[in-house]
């Protein structure tokens, strides 16, 4: 039997998109799902993304905590001819605490097939070495 933990934040937050699904309401915020992976050289975050243009997209890290944000925009063709309501559309704002390790200067993204890849490496560590000591005066 396996155990599945339940975030009742997310459920509260199903419920909401649920309800406003039928009111056009395209400014609404949402979350992309996403995906954090520790590596032997960091960490990495993948975010699905699909129908975002990656000049929609802004990541920025400030005071530890990594921040990506931007917007999926509805077609007006679409919004003409629409009569069930269930893809997301408006601003996304995602922050993530980055662990000590991280090194807050070496963040790289990039964006392939609708996965937004957030790579972040973690800070060089001092190997440990051997101190040797000199033998002055007698």
């Amino acid at each position: 039997m396996s155990i599945a933990s339940m975030n009742p934040w997310q459920v509260l937050d199903q419920l909401q998109n649920e309800a406003l699904r039928y009111y056009d309401n395209s400014a609404r915020r949402w979350h992309p799902a996403v995906d954090i992976v520790d590596t032997e050289v960091g960490y990495q975050l993948l975010l699905d993304l699909p129908g975002i243009d990656a000049n929609d997209i802004t990541i920025d890290v400030e005071k530890g905590v990594l921040r990506i944000q931007g917007q999926r925009q509805r077609n007006a063709e679409d919004q003409a001819k629409l009569r069930y309501k269930e893809r997301a559309f408006g601003q996304f704002n995602r922050s993530f605490k980055l662990p000590e390790d991280a090194d807050h200067s070496a963040v790289s993204a990039h964006y392939e097939k609708g996965v937004l890849t957030v790579d972040i490496a973690r800070k060089a560590t001092a190997a440990p070495r051997k101190i040797s000591i000199d033998v002055r005066g007698g």
